[in-house]
This record gives C-alpha cells, sequence and structure tokens, in this order.
C-alpha cells in the first residue's frame, strides 16, 4: 500500500524532505505499523486513534517497554549509530502517545516541540526535552530522556483515566 506523504510531515529526522511517498504493508499489526510508517494513522486516518485513547496507549506502552532493552542494549554497548533508527521510531511513538492522550491528531511535524507544548495534558519542559531528542536520536543522552518521557507520559495516563479524562 502506498499512500501520499503531506510537506507538512516531511521533517527530519523522521522523514527525509524530498520524499512524498510511503510505502507500507497492508498486514501489519497496530504495533508493527507504529514503528514502521510513523504517523501512519495521523496521516491516513484510517484509524482515528486520538478519539478512543484508552485502546491504544496501553499497546504503545508496552511497545515501548518491549523496545527500550533493545535501546539500552545499543548504547550499553556505545552503538548508538545503530540504535538511531529504534530511537526515531520510538520518538514517533511517543510524539503519538503524547498527542493522542490530549485526543488530538498529530497535524504536522513542522515545530512538533512547540505543538506539543501547547497540550493540556504533557511532561514538564517537553519543548526543550522533545528538541534535544530530535537533534541528536543516537546519543545515549537523548535515550535517557526518551525513556523519562516515556515514564513521565505513562504516569499522565494514568491519572487522566483516573480523572475520568480517558
Amino acid at each position: 500500500m502506498k499512500y501520499s506523504l503531506p510537506s507538512n510531515f516531511r521533517c527530519e529526522p523522521f522523514y527525509n524532505r524530498s520524499q512524498s511517498i510511503v510505502i507500507c504493508s497492508d498486514d501489519k499489526p497496530f504495533e508493527r505499523r507504529l514503528l514502521s510508517s510513523y504517523f501512519y494513522y495521523d496521516i491516513t486516518e484510517e484509524e482515528r486513534p486520538w478519539e478512543n485513547p484508552a485502546s491504544f496507549l496501553p499497546q504503545m506502552f508496552v511497545l515501548w517497554r518491549e523496545r527500550e532493552a533493545e535501546l539500552r542494549s545499543f548504547f550499553q554497548k556505545r552503538d548508538g549509530k545503530n540504535g538511531r533508527m529504534l530511537m526515531i521510531a520510538m520518538t514517533a511513538v511517543f510524539i503519538d502517545a503524547l498527542f493522542w492522550l490530549n485526543k488530538k491528531k498529530v497535524g504536522q511535524l513542522q515545530d512538533i516541540e512547540a505543538a506539543a507544548a501547547r497540550l493540556k495534558h504533557k511532561p514538564v519542559n517537553i519543548e526543550e526535552r522533545l528538541r534535544f531528542i530530535l537533534i541528536k536520536p543516537e546519543s545515549y543522552h537523548s535515550f535517557t530522556q526518551l525513556r523519562a518521557l516515556m515514564n513521565e507520559l505513562e504516569k499522565l495516563t494514568a491519572r487522566s483515566k483516573a480523572m475520568g479524562e480517558l
């Protein structure tokens, strides 16, 4: 399956500025699609997870826990270069989870840090922290920052659920 990549999603490190088409397999389950076709649901609206985030966010946190060990292994071996693609994928998962928690779709990637800062439910200093990760995703410090953000987001999700907002 091919779909057109809107120009406002053609942002590094997720997509090349000249990339206009994304090819993905039709038969991929939710978690695999998140890892291989960044922001697929936001772009295609094939499903609208932001309308019912309680059904999707737990799967995203499980996916993070599964991949966190793999990322940790790359960084323990001081091999951030080979962990770069997985870091980019998991950063995309984080961004989706953050927006979907707020019942919003990711509308664009240009200036995504500022858009994240405007959300109601967000980790502290999200703009600076997200910018740091996006500038150098292969850095160990970016991994530790992403790990902290995912942990904070999971707590925010539990709080939102307890408050009846999810």
